[in-house]
């Protein structure tokens, strides 16, 4: 199926746990998320299908009042989750979110759907990430690829910024006064290719301020802009592994 564009913003909040001289390890995940009907037709539901957890390891989807109903099943595939709700007409934004529970490593998303009566209308390449820290690297950012990226891959465009004040899940959205707020700026100065096989990492340093976000654009290589969304980690400083500098560790919870 031939790939359209789509604009999603995704909000996940990382936030993890380190020891000192350790990796960090992450627990749980929530994703938050508005996708774009870019289509030219009405759709009704929505598909993603996971791998590495089962439909035991969520515990709840965000905002599931929206919608009429949500259903989660396991096949060859992976776990399956579909939204269902009233038609939705072409260029209106639809919201979702799943959350796992505590100790659940984070799913790869292998396929990602706009349907309507349960057929595919459009698949989305839907990059996932987690975060990692470490002393001397206080923050990894990784996007692993997977199988809903086109074999010829597709762009990332990363930026970062840094936060004095923790930024509330509900304000992780590309338009909110919070965020754009921000001083971004740009980790590279062309995209970066990422492959179904691939994986792109970002590393951060911290600079004192509580909190970091990264900003991520994807994008085909005509242009088309798949989806955007952003991340935030929550840094909790200690003792320099060096007289002369501090570390970041990223601490908490997905929430």
């Amino acid at each position: 199926m031939k790939l359209k564009s789509v604009a999603i913003a995704i909000a996940i909040v990382a936030l993890s746990i380190a020891s000192s001289g350790r990796a960090a390890c992450i627990y749980g995940e929530l994703a938050n998320f508005d996708v774009h009907n870019f289509t030219n037709q009405p759709i009704d539901d929505f598909m993603l299908t996971l791998r590495g957890i089962t439909c035991d390891d969520i515990e709840g989807y965000f905002f599931p009042e929206m919608y009429d109903s949500i259903k989660c099943w396991e096949d060859a595939n992976g776990t399956n989750i579909k939204w269902y709700f009233q038609p939705v007409e072409p260029c209106t934004w639809i919201h979702f979110g799943v959350e796992l529970r505590l100790g659940v490593p984070a799913p790869v998303v292998v396929y990602a759907a706009l349907t309507f009566d349960c057929n595919p209308v459009a698949v989305i390449p839907f990059p996932w990430q987690g975060w990692e820290g470490t002393v001397e690297c206080p923050i990894i950012d990784i996007i692993p690829g997977n199988e809903t990226i086109p074999p010829e891959g597709v762009v990332v465009w990363r930026q970062a910024a840094f936060s004095p004040v923790e930024i509330p899940l509900d304000n992780l959205t590309v338009d909110d006064p919070m965020i754009q707020g921000l001083d971004w700026f740009y980790f590279d100065e062309v995209g970066q290719v990422l492959y179904p096989d691939g994986e792109l990492q970002l590393e951060m340093q911290t600079t004192g301020d509580p909190a970091a976000v990264v900003m991520y654009r994807v994008e085909g290589f005509d242009g088309t802009q798949y989806l955007v969304f952003l991340s935030e980690a929550l840094i909790n400083y200690g003792p320099s592994a060096t007289e002369s500098s501090t570390w970041g560790r990223i601490k908490a919870l997905y929430r």
